[in-house]
C-alpha cells in the first residue's frame, strides 16, 4: 500500500509540474529545458514546436534542428556561449533571434541557462529557461522611434522658428543703428530684448531635442 501511495504522489507532482509549466508557456512564453551532452539533445519539459513537429507535441530537439532554428547572424555568438557553459557550468544570458517552426516567422527570445554535473564526465549537462519576448522587444523599439520621432519634431521645430527670429533680430539691430526718436528706440529695444529671450527658449528646445536623441 505504501509504494502504491508513492507511486501516486509522484504522479501527482508530475502532473503538476506539467500544468505549471504549460501555464508559463502559455502565459509567459517560457519552456524550461536541459541538454544532454552524451546524447546531443535538448529536453522541454513540455510540449514544443520544432522543425519535425511545427504544430507542437514534440519535448526534444537536436543540435541540427537547434542550430538550424537560431537566426544566421546570431548563431555563432550563441554557440560560443553555449560552448563555455558545456566547458565551465558559467551562467548565460542571452538574446538572439529564433525561427518559430509554427509561425514560420523569427521571434525574439531571452535565454538564461547554465551547466550542472549530470551524464557526461567531459562536459556539464545545460539546464535552461527560454523566454519569448518579440511583443516586448516590438513595444521598445516602437518607444523609441517615437521618442526619435518626438525629438526629430522639437529639433525641426526649433530650426523653423529660429531661422525668422534671427532675421527679426537682425533687423531690429539695423533699426536701432538708424535716426529714430526715444519713444522709437525705446520700443525698438524692447523688440530686441524680447525677441534674444524667445531666441534662447528656441535654443534650449533644440539643445533638449539633441539630448534626447
Amino acid at each position: 500500500f505504501q509504494d502504491i501511495s508513492e507511486d501516486r504522489a509522484r504522479e501527482a507532482a508530475r502532473l503538476q509540474a506539467e500544468r505549471s509549466n504549460e501555464l508559463l508557456r502559455n502565459a509567459a512564453g517560457v519552456y524550461v529545458w536541459r541538454f544532454n551532452p552524451r546524447k546531443g539533445v535538448y529536453v522541454f519539459d513540455q510540449d514544443i514546436p520544432t522543425p519535425s513537429a511545427p504544430e507542437g507535441g514534440a519535448r526534444t530537439m537536436t543540435i541540427a534542428e537547434m542550430t538550424l532554428s537560431i537566426h544566421p547572424d546570431d548563431r555563432a555568438r550563441v554557440w560560443q556561449a553555449f560552448s563555455r557553459t558545456l566547458h565551465t557550468g558559467e551562467h548565460v544570458e542571452i538574446d538572439y533571434r529564433y525561427l518559430d517552426p509554427g509561425a514560420e516567422a523569427w521571434i525574439h527570445l531571452h535565454v538564461a541557462w547554465r551547466g550542472v554535473r549530470g551524464s557526461s564526465p567531459e562536459a556539464f549537462d545545460v539546464i535552461g529557461i527560454t523566454q519569448n519576448v518579440t511583443e516586448l522587444v516590438a513595444a521598445r523599439d516602437a518607444a523609441l522611434a517615437a521618442a526619435e520621432a518626438k525629438s526629430q519634431f522639437l529639433a525641426n521645430m526649433s530650426h523653423e522658428i529660429r531661422t525668422p527670429m534671427n532675421g527679426v533680430l537682425g533687423m531690429t539691430e539695423l533699426l536701432l543703428t538708424t535716426a529714430l526718436t526715444p519713444k522709437q528706440r525705446s520700443l525698438a529695444k524692447t523688440l530686441h530684448r524680447s525677441g534674444t529671450g524667445l531666441l534662447d527658449i528656441i535654443n534650449e528646445i533644440l539643445d533638449f531635442s539633441k539630448i534626447e536623441a
